[in-house]
């Protein structure tokens, strides 16, 4: 665990806490206010505001307020542009004493017909102001954006943003990409935290865990300045939950909803309930208190059909056949909960603290019903179209686990502004853990070989089992194997900034620098019992129900409740303690990461250029321990032999990481951007993992070692330089937005795998069991490495419009082309898409709201293989949601949505689309609910 005692820690958070006292010095003459609608009833964040005589630019906070300080005495003109909304010019007076001046923007109607109040107009609106406003590139999508199309999570929402894509697990959208790249090439933070990562090999954070209704903003920033993290070389995902200072007064609001999924006909009940409201505490509403749960508990299931080893040609013809097949029944059961409690308080105009916190509990159970089949070559024949064999061993096991993961964010922080100097500091926690205790896997061999054939190929080829497999007495009870897995992440940061505004060479200038320290721990740690000693235990004890199966005829299934109750019963005598103690061992690890930064930036506002610029430097020290074995089998001596050793490493690498933004106004409508920058990806805890199992077998004089998912601690970041330049239009006085844009990233030190074994020192295994280098006549081992380089290039352009009739037309598409070096041969960068687009067509009027959204990604490398007829890739996906809603009365509304409402399959295949490598299918999802608000 991490300690507060580390030096450098503990200097940064005095110096930080250093900022709560800074009162000294007088405040010059300061103007504060507020921008709202023409209504003052709706605050306007992201509203762009301007003092033209003295070249200041501002933008309004999520709850519209903006601040000037330390402005001359005079007449001075204060601009405020809206999209949506006429330019507002009005005169302040300044002189000694501060001034508050509020502006109203939009026209002066009745509520329904004032569309920067209400529904998706506004959201519309919020989201485009706050791209607009944004220095960096970026693109935004507010909770209400997100809430209008049947989202189940984070991720889900993010898909819609321009080149975004969503990886899923058992459909749901899990983890997220930005232009082509890999999510663990990206940043993930709430409410400005960085956000630990449950999974044992990831550092990207899995947003299926966090449930949409938590939050109020989403910002996929797609450049880098100094004054963000370095690591982001696809981008930053910002995810900000509600704030009692973004509503006026108190607001409440209950959401109730229940799920259909058509193919496992299961019911899933949801709901949601947020309260904020604003206090006096020192100063009139200067304290905010805002508050949100969420839950669900979803009921549903897949189908699978794959290959384990994918396709390989036969010796009779060369014509390909599955060395082994599998048939997947999956029942899923999934539990969300989440809870947001946040604290803001505004005891003057400069200064600001706050406290903001998030919980998620994501439960997921499975179980999982399957069948392997592993043909026998000289058993049969293989065709163009299909194949037959006299002889495959079958095998049916039964997977039956619950995992839990729980997130937990806090920080806490303040802004202090005196005069013309900023002060910004925070203290930040992040926990994550993945809990996976009581695990139950269960084997039962078929008995001897049977018959198998397949007629078909593509994605479901037709699979013919033999009849014997549908008897369960002649599959015999193999191993159980019962897990308790446990996974921490835990990450301590501060941060400190100061930032100082004056005048140089006729431009307003900011100059800000700060500093950061995070300290990271991750480990994972594993008790395993391998039960493999029985008395010919059939399978016929464990029947089960058969699954409603609709890719083959699955047969009988596993009964859950009989396995467990015969594993109570096991004794030492069943288990396996060599094999229970290596698998306990080897796999657990611990791994310590300091990241300690600085950075100095300036920001010139000229007439209509902004230009940005700086440098970070980031120091990265860690610290690994792991356990390493080997396991000897030597089958002509038979005897088997199993040693344990200790894997520990450390190392530190530091990045000087400039770049360079310019914004240019080049009208009220049109805004130019270019950017330039140097970024890093740290490699993923899996490829750092310092644990390693080596498995070394004799056979007639022959000694081969195997060694795969070998982590290398001497790994390099990812380095990274980008390039990006686009345009957007605004239209005036109408809710709009055109973007257009380019960008390049060329990558260097790109990870993957490869075959080291002639490189490698293999003493540190062999060792274990006695034995040396010399003795091995053929090995195997497959080490994360760094390749060479990877480039990324692509077009990305949107466009939305909101008609006066109340109609709205959304398209966005990112055109990517990648290309990457591995092994000796060129291809596209793993995980990259070609082509990825959304369409909404929606509509809002009279208490009515309709949407209809494509999703689509085409299809992409997803494994690189020893040659291209090896090779695996993700065929295209194209998934079609809607949702209606209608406002019954003011503050209650009814709801319908329909997800994957074509049925969208997830399928990948080998080399070409014939050859199926997996296939699942997850049903259709209708949601029918309830919504009710109140302010």
């Amino acid at each position: 665990m991490l300690s507060f005692s580390r030096h450098t820690f503990r200097r940064v958070v005095t110096f930080s806490a250093l900022a709560t006292v800074l009162a000294s010095g007088a405040q010059a003459a300061r103007l504060d206010g507020r921008v709202t609608d023409a209504s003052g009833t709706r605050f306007l964040g992201a509203a762009i505001v301007r003092i033209p005589e003295l070249k200041l630019t501002t933008s309004t906070g999520r709850d519209g307020r903006f601040s000037f300080p330390n402005l001359p005495e005079g007449n001075w003109t204060v601009e405020v542009e809206y999209v949506g909304a006429e330019k507002v010019s009005q005169t302040v007076v300044v002189g000694a004493d501060d001034v508050v001046q509020n502006v109203r923007v939009g026209k002066d109607l009745p509520p329904l017909e004032n569309v920067l109040v209400y529904g998706a107009s506004a959201q519309n609106a919020s989201a485009i102001n706050q791209q607009r406003a944004s220095r960096n590139i970026a693109s935004v999508i507010t909770a209400d954006e997100a809430g209008a199309l049947p989202d189940e999570n984070i991720a889900e929402a993010l898909q819609r943003v321009p080149g975004v894509f969503i990886e899923r697990d058992q459909g749901e959208g899990r983890f997220v990409g930005i232009r082509g790249l890999q999510p663990s090439l990206n940043t993930v933070k709430i409410n400005g935290v960085n956000i630990a990562a449950p999974d044992s090999d990831q550092r990207a954070t899995a947003l299926d865990v966090v449930p949409s209704g938590l939050l109020e903003n989403l910002k996929v920033s797609k450049s880098f300045t100094p004054d963000m993290d370095g690591d982001a070389i696809g981008g930053t995902i910002e995810v900000k939950s509600l704030s009692g200072f973004d509503r006026d007064g108190q607001y409440f609001e209950v959401t109730a909803e229940g799920g259909y999924n058509d193919l496992m006909e299961e019911w899933s009940p949801q709901g949601t309930a947020t309260w904020s409201n604003v206090f006096d505490a020192g100063a009139p509403e200067s304290l905010a208190v805002a508050l949100s749960v969420s839950y669900q508990d979803r009921e549903f299931g897949s189908e699978n059909l794959e290959q384990d080893g994918g396709w390989t040609p036969a010796e009779a013809n060369g014509l390909l056949y599955p060395e082994q097949l599998e048939l997947r029944d999956y029942q899923i059961s999934r539990q969300r909960m989440g809870a947001v409690f946040n604290l803001d308080w505004r005891p003057s105009a400069g200064d600001e603290y706050y406290l903001r916190t998030l919980y998620s509990d994501f439960e997921d159970k499975e179980i999982r019903n399957r069948i392997e089949i592993e043909p026998d070559e000289d058993s049969g024949q293989v065709s163009a179209g299909g194949g037959q064999f006299d002889a495959a061993e079958y095998a049916r096991s039964l997977k039956d686990r619950k995992e839990t993961q729980d997130i937990i964010s806090a920080v806490i922080g303040g802004l202090n502004q005196r005069g013309d100097w900023t002060f910004e500091y925070s203290l930040g926690y992040s926990y994550a853990e993945e809990d996976e205790p009581g695990r139950h896997d269960s084997k039962f061999e078929g008995a001897d070989d049977y018959a198998f054939a397949y007629t078909s190929l593509g994605e479901t080829p037709k699979v013919v089992l033999d009849p014997m497999a549908y008897f369960p007495q002649n599959f015999i009870l193999d191993d159980i194997t019962v897990e308790n897995n446990l996974v921490e992440d835990e990450e301590w940061s501060a941060t400190f900034d100061i930032a100082r505004q004056f005048d140089l060479w006729g431009s307003s200038t900011e100059i800000k620098g700060g500093a950061k320290v995070r300290l990271r721990d991750k480990t994972r740690k594993s008790t395993i019992d391998v039960f493999d000693s029985f008395d010919d235990v059939d399978a016929l004890k464990f029947r089960g129900v058969n699954p409603d199966f609709d890719l083959a005829d699955f047969g009988f299934g596993l009964s859950r409740s009989a396995l467990r109750s015969f594993t109570r019963g096991l004794t030492d005598d069943n288990r396996n303690a060599d094999e229970s103690l290596t698998e306990s061992t080897v796999g657990d690890y611990d791994i310590q990461e300091d990241i300690y930064a600085g950075y100095l930036m300036a920001t010139m506002d000229f007439d209509t250029v902004t230009l940005i610029g700086g440098v970070r430097y980031e120091l990265t020290e860690f610290e690994s321990e792991g356990a390493t074995g080997t396991v000897y089998e030597n089958n002509t001596l038979d005897f088997e032999e199993t040693g344990f050793g200790t894997s520990r490493q450390d190392g530190d690498y530091d990045y000087f990481l400039p770049s360079l933004t310019v914004r240019w106004d080049v009208s009220d409508q049109i805004v130019a951007r270019a950017a330039a920058s140097q970024t890093i990806a740290r490699p993923s805890f899996g490829a750092l993992n310092p644990s390693s199992l080596a498995e070394i077998e004799e056979d007639d004089g022959e000694t081969e070692l195997q060694l795969e998912d070998l982590g290398n601690p001497e790994l390099d970041p990812y380095e990274s330089i980008n390039l990006d330049l686009g345009g957007e239009y605004y239209p005036e006085a109408n809710i709009g937005m055109f973007s257009l844009g380019v960008f390049y990233k060329n990558l260097d030190n790109y990870i993957a795998q490869a075959n080291v074994a002639g490189s490698i020192d293999l003493t540190p295994w062999t060792s274990l069991v006695g034995l040396s280098p010399a003795d091995i006549d053929d090995a195997d081992v497959l080490q994360y490495i760094n390749g060479d380089s990877a480039e990324v290039r692509g077009v990305e352009i949107a466009w939305f419009k909101q008609f006066d009739n109340g109609f709205m037309l959304g398209i966005n598409g990112t055109l990517i082309d990648s290309y990457a070096e591995f092994d000796g041969r060129d291809v596209d960068l793993p995980g990259s898409y070609g082509e990825v687009g959304n369409l909404m067509v929606g509509y809002e009027n009279y208490g009515l709201q309709l949407r209809l959204a494509v999703n689509y990604q085409s299809e992409a490398l997803a494994v690189v293989g020893g040659d291209k007829s090896e090779d695996v890739y993700q065929d295209d996906h194209t998934q079609l949601d809607a949702s209606v809603k209608y406002n019954i009365m003011d503050g209650l509304q009814v709801y319908f949505e329909g997800v994957n409402l074509t049925d969208e399959p997830r399928y990948f295949y080998q080399d070409d689309q014939a050859y199926n490598w997996q296939y699942e299918e997850y049903g259709r999802t209708y949601v029918v609910g309830l919504r009710m608000s109140a302010f």
